[in-house]
């Protein structure tokens, strides 16, 4: 027997975690990190994927230098992005699609707008054309509530427009945001009219038609006419020759043709003569409550994108590139998500990391300051652990404080340094003696537990090198 996941499912568990970390008053905490300074395999640099298994989280623990919370504003519904081109075939919606179609039936327009089609334009073989217009109600003289019809033949429908905030958190060349407002949640004009075509929006639909048969033997073009619940459903049969080639719904401005309140129908022929073949027809209802009313599950959302944006430094808790004796490039190759964080000292044990950001590597101080520097190899004379530098902190007194790493590479030596033992840096060459090593602690609050939590999200990308003045925008998408 098979059985399937329904879409409604797929959104449901999203929304839960959507639900989950939007709440303040929960003690749910998440965060987005970047390490791996080190290159994929010591005689190259290409990129490696990570795999679902327990290793690779390890891994990401291992490489984990640095980590800043995602705030509860900085993540959002997002959906596949399609600019609308000119020229372009659009599907029309389909209650009958899994997924989605590989030509889309939405788009956003260069004014930051979404629209979804309800009906492309198809000629008299039932073959769809071109989109020609770009979809604007301002442009039609509709109001933004309205569903409207293009010169070109297809009919559109607002939902809403990405404020300039949503642009700058979640915009990019693959998704976009997408969420659902009413007047209570609204603020801003954008969101302010999603929630007036939310509030308009028009249950059970009629939008199209769907030619299962197109029959044989008309001789005349025959009436349309809808059986079910609701009312106010109209369409215009056009012939191909003494078949059925296409059925468009009499809808131009507004919601008018489409009708309202189906929960079941059929559409059916008379007249036309007498057909051999009768067409078998097949009514597309559009959502229960209507288009506009949950923008998230008209365009059929199930992914959360995430969003932080360290810029520079980042209160002196992320490596930049810098010049001088402890120089070097700073870099990262993989971004995580975690969830929940907890620091690791006895006093705080337990007790979720809050803080904006914060620095995640262990720390080793030396007694004196040598010419170590970043990314390189150090390697332990007594221990002999061996791990990569991520960051070289030498400012105040006569310690040299170097932040590190190691992982699976295997020319890595998993472990911590002893007290008093000799470091040697394997591209420098310089020597230095042991102080202590340790975990950093955020102050008066703890050192962090990077082997708490859970590791929800990992992606290994090429070498991407951080300076004083750059911002890194990380967008982190999880599809269910």
């Amino acid at each position: 027997m098979t059985a399937i996941a329904t879409e409604a499912l797929k959104f449901n568990f999203a929304e839960l975690l959507h639900k989950e970390i939007i709440n303040t008053t929960d003690s749910n905490h998440f965060y987005i990190g970047i390490g791996k300074s080190d290159q994929y395999d010591s005689a190259s640099d290409n990129t490696v994927d990570p795999v679902r298994v327990r290793r690779d989280e390890q891994e990401a623990r291992y490489n984990l230098e640095s980590i800043i919370k995602v705030s509860e504003t900085a993540m959002t519904f997002s959906i596949p992005r399609n600019n609308w081109i000119s020229g372009t075939i659009y599907s029309a919606y389909n209650d009958n699609q899994v997924g989605y179609p590989t030509q889309p039936y939405y788009v956003i327009t260069e004014d930051q707008q979404i629209y979804i089609c309800l009906a492309n334009n198809r000629n008299t073989s039932g073959v769809a054309q071109p989109s020609t217009i770009k979809p604007s109600f301002a442009t039609e003289g509709v109001g933004n509530h309205q569903s409207f019809k293009t010169a070109d033949g297809y009919i559109w429908k607002y939902l809403y427009e990405l404020s300039v905030v949503k642009v700058a958190a979640f915009l990019s060349s693959n998704f976009m945001p997408v969420g659902v407002f009413d007047s209570s949640t609204a603020s801003g004009a954008a969101e302010q009219d999603q929630a007036k075509i939310r509030k308009t929006s028009v249950p059970g639909q009629i939008i199209g038609v769907e030619v299962v048969d197109p029959g044989a033997g008309y001789s005349s073009t025959p009436t349309l006419n809808f059986i079910g619940n609701g009312t106010g459903a109209a369409g215009t049969v056009t012939l191909n020759g003494t078949t059925v080639g296409k059925i468009d719904m009499n809808c131009v401005v507004s919601d008018s043709g489409f009708g309202s309140g189906y929960d079941f129908a059929r559409a059916q022929l008379s007249g036309g003569g007498t057909p051999s073949k009768p067409a078998i027809l097949r009514p597309i209802l559009g959502p229960t409550k209507g288009f506009g009313f949950d923008a998230r599950k008209d365009l059929k959302s199930s992914s959360l994108m995430f969003n932080a944006k360290p810029a520079g430094a980042q209160n002196n808790n992320f490596s930049i590139t810098t010049t001088g004796t402890f120089g070097g490039q700073s870099d990262f190759r993989q971004i995580t998500l975690f969830k929940n964080i907890d620091y690791i000292d006895s006093a705080t044990a337990g007790n979720r990391v809050q803080v904006t950001d914060a620095r995640a590597n262990r720390i080793v101080t030396l007694t004196t300051k040598p010419a170590f520097v970043k990314d390189e190899k150090i390697i332990g004379q007594t221990s002999g652990t061996v791990a990569h530098i991520d960051h070289i902190d030498s400012t105040g007194g006569g310690a040299l404080q170097i932040h590190y790493h190691f992982n699976h590479r295997s020319d890595f030596r998993h472990g911590t340094f002893s007290g008093s033992e000799v470091l040697q840096g394997n591209t420098s060459g310089v020597f230095g003696t042991v102080d202590s090593d340790s975990q950093p602690k955020i102050a008066n609050l703890g050192a962090i537990n990077r082997f708490s939590g859970d590791v929800l999200y990992i992606d290994n990308r090429s070498r991407i090198i951080r300076s004083a003045s750059q911002t890194e925008d990380i967008k982190i998408v999880l599809t269910i």
